[in-house]
């Protein structure tokens, strides 16, 4: 498979998947909760790394070079409703689960990238970019040896309403006006 975490299975912290199950758990034993009445049918995804850029990162051309891991991102799948849930630091610890359309974008970009890139004979790690400042969040697929970075939407600040999840070519580009606007006090840059 051409999209894939980063050096193959098993991705991401040992004891994340330990402490994801706690946490799912726990969270099900709460009767408003919809994972109470769908516990045994979760699944979750292979853990993706989540990366932060800075505002007063976003300048130059190599900007993306400053994103620093944050955590792990793993999708929630059952029989409610999608959700995804991330895991933090060097010692794994449940952050938290988020539902809704942050979540359903989530699981849209990660099928938009496996029906794109699936059998590519591109070796792409699978990323997600959050620029809090921006309002931004991105799949992100990076083929290093390559250096080839592609991206698909899953949250913009500025067009909110968007409803498809969506590669963009052009999105280095518009971060990058979108960050130097936002330093400068401008108004937002589509």
């Amino acid at each position: 498979m051409a999209v894939m975490t980063k050096d193959g299975p098993p991705a991401g912290p040992p004891a994340g998947p330990a402490v994801l199950e706690q946490a799912l758990r726990h969270l099900s034993t709460r009767p408003s909760d919809p994972l109470s009445t769908t516990i045994g049918a979760v699944n979750a995804s292979r853990p993706v790394e989540v990366f932060t850029l800075k505002l007063d990162d976003i300048h130059g051309s190599n900007f993306l070079g400053k994103a620093v891991s944050t955590g792990w991102r793993y999708l929630v799948v059952g029989d409610g409703p999608v959700a995804m849930a991330d895991v933090r630091g060097t010692m794994p610890e449940f952050a938290n689960l988020t539902r809704g359309k942050l979540a359903e974008r989530f699981e849209e970009a990660a099928n938009l990238a496996q029906s794109t890139y699936g059998a590519s004979a591109t070796q792409f790690e699978i990323r997600v970019l959050e620029v809090p400042s921006l309002y931004v969040i991105a799949l992100w697929l990076r083929a290093e040896a390559e250096q080839i970075d592609k991206f698909i939407w899953i949250a913009d600040g500025v067009q909110a309403d968007a409803s498809i999840a969506a590669e963009d070519p052009s999105f280095l580009d518009k971060l990058l006006a979108r960050g130097t606007a936002r330093r400068s006090g401008s108004p937002a840059v589509p």
